[in-house]
């Protein structure tokens, strides 16, 4: 396919001619041949040292060349993931030439000017990582004992309790600032390797909340004073084997959904977790996104109802954890 056969490269026994026939084929051939190499390598059970070199190279030459041909929101998402792993290697596992991904990664980022938090982020641990200070000693304890935080414990207790499904609000507004630290909450939910790929859609206009309430078949969406659409962005998944682009993005909206509603309930909001990605047609999806300009790679995976609501509400009755609990405590 990219007019290298496995002959030519068991023939090159010069490293110098087979890293020249290499880069004469372009960089998009590299990944080919370093797998094949790593193929030949395994074969002959690492006894041929030529292959050492061209297999470093040519791994090399296909990180540029993914990294060149990504997207500004590709190269955050990517620093992200292979500063994760910057973290496991820290604790000794071994991962082939992540280092190097990642200070690539890195350059690219400032040659483009890309302004993150999870660049800078990543330039941080880069650097502590070849100090050799990612994992210091510090005096500083997360917490300020050995024991269990029972009062903390309690206390998230009680607000999960708190929290349950309202469908009918009250017809009060809810101030920007408010709306604002709840979705702060939300950027503090885990997410696939630090990818950190939600964004938060906040509609407050009659109208629009008309539309959504329409293709999504839900009537009080329509009386809600404010919804949140959690979205992800499906660029910084990789189309793998194991459903990373299927499957994360809608556990990592998921996760974010759950800080949303968690906090609102600590604000003293009701909310209503609402499907949306499962819920409607593709052609209402496409529909959407057309309506309030969105990229085609955004996944709407679902909508939150908030809102001031009569706390006299009933909640649902609630198992207990024997019912649900395999294993032992």
């Amino acid at each position: 396919m990219v007019g290298i056969s496995v002959e030519e490269i068991q023939k090159s026994k010069k490293v110098f001619n087979l890293e020249r026939a290499i880069y004469s084929k372009g960089a998009q051939a590299s990944f080919f041949v370093y797998r094949v190499l790593n193929k030949l390598d395994r074969v002959t059970k690492n006894s041929i040292s030529a292959f050492v070199r061209p297999k470093k190279w040519t791994y090399r030459c296909w990180i540029r060349y993914k990294i060149k041909g990504s997207t500004d929101d590709q190269i955050i998402a990517m620093v992200g993931d292979r500063c994760h792993k910057l973290l496991q290697m820290a604790l000794g596992q071994r991962i082939e030439e992540n280092a190097y991904f990642v200070s690539t990664l890195l350059r690219e980022a400032e040659s483009r000017k890309i302004k993150s938090r999870v660049v800078n982020w990543g330039k941080k641990l880069h650097e502590d990582y070849k100090a050799g200070k990612v994992y210091q000693p510090t005096e500083l304890s997360i917490a300020e004992s050995e024991e269990v935080d029972h009062a903390g414990l309690e206390a998230f207790y009680e607000l999960t309790k708190k929290r349950q499904s309202i469908r009918r609000f009250l017809p009060k507004d809810v101030p920007s600032e408010v709306v604002g630290k709840i979705l702060a909450c939300a950027l503090e939910s885990p997410s696939s390797c630090n990818r950190q790929s939600w964004r938060f859609l906040v509609i407050r206009d009659p109208i629009k909340k008309e539309y959504l309430a329409k293709i999504r078949n839900v009537q009080f969406l329509a009386n809600t004073p404010v919804i949140i659409c959690v979205l992800v962005n499906s660029e910084v998944y990789s189309n793998n084997g194991q459903g990373d682009k299927r499957i994360t993005p809608i556990m990592d909206g998921s996760a974010a959904m759950t800080h949303l509603v968690l906090a609102s309930a600590a604000a003293g909001l009701g909310s209503c977790w609402t499907n949306f990605a499962a819920s409607i047609s593709p052609e209402n999806m496409q529909n959407f996104k057309k309506y309030f300009n969105l990229p085609e790679s955004m996944v709407a995976v679902s909508l939150v109802a908030l809102g001031f609501y009569d706390k006299k509400f009933p909640k649902p009755f609630r198992d207990n954890i024997d019912s649900h609990v395999f294993g032992e405590l």
